[in-house]
């Protein structure tokens, strides 16, 4: 039951940014609000999994925990990653990467669904964690030749410099 809720909370999240583009809906505080709300998703799909794993089948060993942990991380890379890039080099590793969207949002909940569904589900948190950093490492490394080419001093956003905004960034 839990992977067809996720899945079909992917799907809605799809249909609802679609919608909006179609009717001229779209804003900027929309697009923050909805990628807000799917790392909030995304974070309670994971734990969900992580805590029926280890109540009901007390999957709590080191090894499955370090698991768990990856596979959260990963997750949150990905989009972090992205978000940076795109902040801090203009760039958004999807137009300048070889690779395909191979670990997007809908391809990380799609493998938990098939995990829960099919009673794979530790599997597919392993999965997630192997892919997500997997691909964090290939974008960075992609992303590198284009770095050269940006001005970090250049960079100030709202009137700040880069060090005051990346402090009030990681505060909370």
């Amino acid at each position: 039951m839990a992977g067809i809720i996720v899945q079909t909370s992917s799907i809605l999240d799809g249909v609802d940014g679609e919608l909006a583009r179609y009717y001229g809906l779209t804003s900027k505080f929309g697009s923050f609000l909805d990628s807000i709300l799917d790392r909030l998703v995304n974070i309670i799909a994971l734990l969900g999994a992580i805590l029926y794993l280890t109540l009901f089948h007390g999957l709590s060993t080191v090894l499955h925990i370090l698991v768990y942990v990856l596979a959260v991380a990963g997750d949150l890379m990905v989009s972090y990653l992205h978000a940076r890039a795109l902040l801090d080099l203009d760039k958004h590793p999807v137009f300048i990467g070889k690779l395909p969207s191979i670990a997007s949002r809908d391809v990380r909940l799609f493998i938990l669904f098939i995990g829960c569904i099919s009673g794979f589900i530790f599997e597919s948190l392993l999965a997630i964690a192997i892919l997500s950093f997997w691909i964090v490492l290939t974008i960075y490394l992609e992303l590198i030749p284009h770095v050269q080419g940006v001005n970090h001093s250049s960079h100030s956003y709202y009137g700040f410099d880069s060090s005051y905004r990346n402090s009030i960034l990681f505060q909370s």
